[in-house]
This record gives structure tokens, C-alpha cells and sequence, in this order.
């Protein structure tokens, strides 16, 4: 799993009023292909960066097929931005009590 700024778009469909249109997200998205790395989604507000009348999906969280179906109950929270141009990324994990073991939790002391 990596979470962070990856300066770069994924689709067409993650940046609004950009001139630079073509060669930024095919790169990241043939290196997403060839990892293989997978994003899980988000909740809205759709871009996490923005500068003047460009905004972007630059901040994700991405992971691979194991950790994705590990963490399948996970949701990534895009924050209000405070003192940034970038919106910090919340990852909230929810625990499958269906996935737990049938025993009491024991603590021990060693």
C-alpha cells in the first residue's frame, strides 16, 4: 500500500480546467498497470489539489491485489485542505468481525 502525492493523474477524469492533457496520466497509469497497483476509491470531494482555476486527483491511496482484499472495508476520506494546496487523505479501516476467529481475546503478560 502507498498513500501520498504522486504528482500525477490517473484519467482524464481527475483533473478540471487543465491545458496539459495527454502524456501526465498515461505514464502513471501504464506504471499502475505493470506493479500492479489498484486504487480503492474514495469519498467526494473529487480533487485534492488545486491552484488557481486547475484542480487535481493528485493524492490517492493505492494498493496492491493482497492488500486490497485484506483491507476490502477500508474508505479514504478526502479532508478539507487547511494551510495547503493539497487536501490531506484520511484511510479509515473497519473491522469484519464475520473474518474474526471463534475465541475469547486473551491478553498475556509476559
Amino acid at each position: 500500500m502507498a498513500i501520498g502525492d504522486f504528482n500525477a493523474i490517473l484519467s482524464l477524469d481527475d483533473q478540471k480546467d487543465s491545458h496539459a492533457k495527454g502524456h501526465k496520466y498515461q505514464s502513471f497509469g501504464e506504471f499502475m498497470d505493470k506493479v500492479p497497483m489498484h486504487d480503492p476509491g474514495f469519498q467526494r470531494p473529487l480533487f485534492t489539489w488545486h491552484r488557481g482555476n486547475l484542480s487535481e486527483r493528485l493524492n490517492r491511496v493505492v494498493g496492491s491485489d493482497a492488500w486490497m482484499e485484506a483491507f476490502s472495508n477500508c474508505l479514504i476520506t478526502h479532508l478539507p485542505k487547511i494551510k495547503s494546496d493539497h487536501r490531506p487523505l484520511l484511510l479509515k479501516f473497519y473491522y469484519d468481525s464475520s473474518c474474526a476467529p471463534n475465541r475469547p481475546f486473551r491478553f498475556l503478560v509476559g
